[in-house]
C-alpha cells in the first residue's frame, strides 16, 4: 500500500533517522481511538468529552476546540464519534448540546451541520449515523422525540447533511442497504426495523408490538417500502449486513409452541427472508449466540452450549443451511469466542476446544486445547510444537480472545503468525507461557520469547515488535528479518 503523499510521515522532521522517541498523551477518562485509513491522522474521543487530534501518527497531539472551530459557542462538547467507512477524511461528531460537526479534512476543521432536523435518540438506537456505499454526501441519521414518551425518527439527507427528509419513526434499527458486496437492492436503499404500529411511545412496551423489517427503495423520494418477514413463530431482533448476505437473529417458537430457540434468518436478494437451516437435533438458546466473520461471502455462528462452550456452524454462501464444524468451542463470560480467523490467510481458522467438556463441574477446570483448519473448518489438526520442545503427545495451544490473547496474524503480513502459548497436552497457564512465531501459516512454529509478550506485525510482515507482556517493561524488542 501506497505511503501518504500528503501529509509527512509520523515523528517530525527534526528527528534523526534510527533515532527511538517517546511520546504520551495524558487524557480524562476512557479513550476511543479513531484511525483514518492510510494517512497519520488519528483523533481521541474520551468519556470525559475531550476530543484530541495528531498528524503525526501520535507525536504530537492537540485538544479539538470544536467551539473555536466551527465559530459557534453553543455546540457542545462531543459525546459521539462516527467516522465514515467510505471517505477516509470524514468524521462527523455528536455533542452534548444535540450539535453535529462534520470534518472533510481528518479533523484539521471542523464545521457544523446547521440543519440537523431532531435530537439524537434517547433509545439507544445504533448507530446514530450511517453512510452510503454509493455518494458519501447521502447520510442517515436516526433522531428521536423528547422522553419520556418517545419515539425514533429517521432522517436522510443527500447532501451531507444541508437538507433533511424524514423516512420513518418507531424504529429500532437503520442502515443503509447498499454495500460494496451486498448489491442486490437499489443504491439508495434502506433497511430498518421498527415497531409495526406507528403512533404512540415507544419507550414503553406493549404487549402485542410486533417488530417488522422495512425496505425503502427510494428513501430520498418518498416512504414507500416493502416488507420482509421472517417465518411464522418467529420474531425478529438483531441485524447485521454481512458480505453478500443480510442477516437477522429471529426467537422462533415452534408450532405446539414449548421452548423459544434462536434462528438466524438470510436474504441475499432484500425481498425474501429465509432460515438457515440447523443440522437436525442442534438448538441454539435465545441472546446466546455470536457472529464471526468467514471468507466467500458465509458466515461463523458460535452457538453457546450453556456451559462455558459451544458449537461453531458455516454457512453456505447463501446462507442457507449451517452445518457444524466443531464442538465444545471455548467461550467466555461476555460472548467471548475462541475461535479466530487468521487474517492474510484464506480458510485457516484457529480454535481453542474445552476437551473435558463432560466433566466440567464444581471444581473442575477446563482443559483446553488448540486446533487449526486450514480449509474453512472442514478439517482440524493440532499444531505441531517447535522441534526444540517436541514430546510425546504434546501440541502447541495458544490463548485466544476469550483466554486473553490476540489475533494471531495480519492481512498485511499473509503467513506470519505470532501467538502466546504453552506445549504439552493442552493450555497451560499464562505466567508460564511463551511467545511463538510461524513463518509458514503455522505449519511451523518457532519459540521468539521464553515469556508472554504483546505482539504485532508491520512493514507487511518484515517487521516483528515484542514487549513482555507478563511483568513490567521499559524494552521494546524489534526484529527487520
Amino acid at each position: 500500500r501506497a505511503c501518504p503523499k500528503d501529509q509527512q510521515a509520523g515523528g517530525g522532521a527534526d528527528e534523526k533517522l534510527g533515532e527511538i522517541t517517546h511520546h504520551t498523551l495524558r487524557v480524562q477518562g476512557d479513550p476511543r481511538l479513531m484511525a483514518f485509513p492510510n494517512s497519520t491522522a488519528y483523533l481521541v474521543l474520551t468519556s470525559e468529552q475531550q476530543l484530541f487530534r495528531t498528524d503525526s501518527e501520535g507525536a504530537q497531539w492537540t485538544e479539538v476546540d470544536l467551539a473555536a472551530s466551527t465559530r459557534d459557542s453553543k455546540i457542545g462538547k462531543p459525546v459521539y464519534l462516527a467516522e465514515h467507512p467510505y471517505d477516509t477524511h470524514r468524521a462527523f461528531a455528536y455533542t452534548d448540546r444535540d450539535a453535529l460537526a462534520f470534518t472533510g479534512d481528518r479533523g484539521a476543521t471542523w464545521t457544523r451541520v446547521r440543519a440537523l432536523p431532531a435530537r439524537a435518540n434517547g433509545l439507544h438506537v445504533r448507530p446514530l449515523l450511517d453512510f452510503s456505499a454509493a455518494d458519501p454526501d447521502h447520510l442517515l441519521f436516526v433522531g428521536g422525540t423528547e422522553c419520556p414518551g418517545c419515539h425514533t425518527e429517521v432522517w436522510v439527507s443527500r447532501d451531507n447533511g444541508a437538507q433533511w427528509r424524514q423516512l420513518a419513526t418507531h424504529a429500532t434499527k437503520c442502515l443503509f442497504a447498499r454495500t460494496r458486496e451486498f448489491t442486490a437492492l437499489p443504491a439508495d436503499a434502506v433497511v430498518c426495523t421498527g415497531l409495526a404500529r406507528t403512533r404512540g411511545e415507544q419507550d414503553e412496551a406493549r404487549a402485542d408490538d410486533r417488530v417488522v423489517v422495512r425496505v425503502y427503495t427510494q428513501p430520498f423520494r418518498d416512504s414507500s417500502h416493502h416488507e420482509i418477514a421472517p417465518d411464522a413463530g418467529c420474531r425478529v431482533g438483531e441485524f447485521h449486513m454481512h458480505a453478500q448476505l443480510m442477516l437477522f437473529a429471529t426467537t422462533c417458537t415452534g408450532e405446539l409452541g414449548g421452548d423459544e430457540t434462536l434462528q438466524v434468518h438470510v436474504t441475499d436478494d432484500g425481498r425474501t427472508l429465509h432460515a438457515a437451516r440447523l443440522p437436525p437435533g442442534a438448538r441454539v438458546a435465545p441472546d446466546a449466540f455470536t457472529l464471526l466473520p468467514a471468507q466467500a461471502g458465509g458466515v461463523l455462528l458460535d452457538a453457546d452450549g450453556g456451559h462455558g462452550w459451544g458449537q461453531l456452524f458455516a454457512s453456505s454462501s447463501n446462507g442457507s443451511h449451517l452445518h457444524r464444524v466443531l464442538t465444545h468451542t471455548n467461550r467466555g463470560a461476555l460472548g467471548a469466542v475462541d475461535v479466530e480467523r487468521v487474517d492474510g490467510l484464506p480458510g485457516m481458522l484457529l480454535a481453542n476446544r474445552v476437551d473435558n467438556a463432560d466433566a466440567l463441574g464444581a471444581g473442575v477446570h477446563k482443559r483446553l486445547r488448540t486446533a487449526a483448519s486450514w480449509d474453512g473448518g472442514r478439517s482440524w489438526h493440532a499444531l505441531p510444537p517447535p522441534a526444540t520442545e517436541s514430546c510425546a503427545d504434546c501440541a502447541l495451544h495458544l490463548f485466544g480472545r476469550a483466554t486473553g490473547g490476540a489475533p494471531p496474524g495480519a492481512g498485511a503480513a499473509p503467513g506470519v503468525l505470532i501467538g502466546v502459548g504453552t506445549v504439552g497436552t493442552h493450555l497451560g497457564r499464562y505466567p508460564q507461557a511463551r511467545t511463538y512465531m510461524s513463518r509458514d501459516g503455522g505449519v511451523t512454529w518457532a519459540q521468539v520469547r521464553a515469556a508472554p509478550a504483546l505482539h504485532a506485525l508491520a512493514d507487511h510482515g518484515a517487521l516483528a515488535l515484542l514487549a513482555a507482556d507478563a511483568t513490567p517493561t521499559s524494552t521494546l524488542a524489534y526484529s527487520a528479518d
